[in-house]
C-alpha cells in the first residue's frame, strides 16, 4: 500500500509527507502540478492519492473525478485547510476526507480500509464510470462530432480555429479521452516516423497558444487542462458522440457508419476498433453476399 501526493505548495507537500511518513504510509510520488500527478498516476500502479481540495489551475474534486475515471483502482483522499461538507466530498466519490492539521490515526483508518477492500476486490475497479456532473449555469454548451468530421459546437454555434492544427490538437485531445497529453505526444503525431526540429516545436507552440485564446474567446476555457508541457481535455464538460458510443448510447451506435475523424490519418486505429466494436463490416459484408 502506497500513495501519490497531489498539492498545492511545496509548503503543504511536506506537511502531507511528513503525515504520511508518521502513519506508516509510503509515497511513490510528490507534486504541485496536477497534470503531472495524473500522468503519474495513469502510467504507474498506485493504491492512494492525497489530492489537495484547492488546487492552481484545476480544483481538487475535479481532479479527483478525472482519477476515477482514468485510474477507477487508486482511491483518492482528499486534504483541506478549510471545512468542506460533507455532500460535497460525497458527490466526488472519494475515499477518504481529512481536515488539517490530519491526524495519523484518521489516514491509518483509512490506509486500513483500503487494505481490506484490495483483499476483497475494488468495487470501483469494476465501475469505472464516471460521476454525473451537472453544467454550472456559467458553462455553456459544448457538443464535439467524431463520426465524420472532427466539429466543435459551442451553444450549437460551430466554434471556428484560426490554425488547423490548433483543432487538430484539440481532436488529439478528444481521441484521448481525457488521458494527458504532452508537447512530445503532439509532436510525435503530428510528425510521426520525422525528427523533431525548432520549426515544428514553434509550430506547436503557435497551435498550442491559439488553442487556448480559441476556447477563451467562446468562453469555454474550462474544458481544457493545460500547463506548460501538457494538457488533458475536461471530458466531464462536453458532450461527445465518441464518448456516447463508448457508453452503449443506442444514438451513437445508430450514427457512426464507419468513418471518424477523417481528417487525421492518426485516427484511423481508433476508427478501427469503432468499426470491429459496431460490427459494422458485418452489415457491409452480409450486403455484398447478398449483391
Amino acid at each position: 500500500m502506497e500513495c501519490v501526493i497531489i498539492e498545492q505548495s511545496e509548503e503543504l507537500m511536506r506537511e502531507t509527507s511528513r503525515l504520511c511518513r508518521e502513519s506508516g504510509l509510503p509515497v511513490a510520488a510528490e507534486f504541485t502540478d496536477a497534470l503531472e500527478g495524473l500522468e503519474y498516476l495513469q502510467s504507474h500502479s498506485v493504491d492512494l492519492a492525497l489530492i489537495s481540495w484547492c488546487m492552481t489551475g484545476i480544483d481538487g474534486p475535479m481532479l479527483g473525478k478525472l482519477v476515477k475515471k482514468l485510474v477507477p483502482q487508486t482511491r483518492v483522499i482528499y486534504l483541506s485547510d478549510e471545512a468542506v461538507e460533507a455532500e460535497e466530498v460525497y458527490e466526488t466519490e472519494a475515499f477518504g476526507y481529512l481536515r488539517r492539521p490530519a491526524d495519523t490515526k484518521k489516514l491509518r483508518h483509512y490506509v486500513s480500509l483500503a487494505e481490506r477492500a484490495s483483499r476483497r476486490g475494488s468495487p470501483s475497479a469494476s465501475n469505472p464510470e464516471p460521476p454525473i456532473i451537472e453544467r454550472k449555469e456559467t458553462e455553456r454548451e459544448v457538443v464535439i462530432r467524431t463520426f465524420g468530421h472532427f466539429d466543435v459546437y459551442v451553444d450549437s454555434k460551430p466554434l471556428f480555429f484560426p490554425n488547423r492544427r490548433a483543432k487538430e490538437m484539440l481532436a488529439m485531445l478528444v481521441d484521448c479521452q481525457g488521458a494527458v497529453m504532452t508537447r512530445e505526444h503532439f509532436l510525435e503525431r503530428f510528425w510521426p516516423d520525422s525528427p523533431v526540429t525548432e520549426q515544428r516545436k514553434s509550430i506547436y507552440r503557435k497551435a498550442s497558444s491559439v488553442l487556448q485564446q480559441t476556447l477563451a474567446r467562446s468562453g469555454v476555457s474550462y474544458i481544457l487542462f493545460s500547463n506548460r508541457r501538457q494538457k488533458a481535455l475536461n471530458t466531464a464538460a462536453v458532450w461527445c458522440d465518441y464518448y456516447e458510443f463508448l457508453n452503449g448510447a443506442a444514438a451513437a451506435l445508430d450514427s457512426y457508419r464507419g468513418e471518424y475523424m477523417i481528417d487525421y490519418t492518426w485516427a484511423e486505429a481508433t476508427n478501427g476498433r469503432l468499426w470491429q466494436m459496431s460490427g459494422y463490416w458485418e452489415e457491409e459484408e452480409s450486403a455484398t453476399k447478398w449483391e
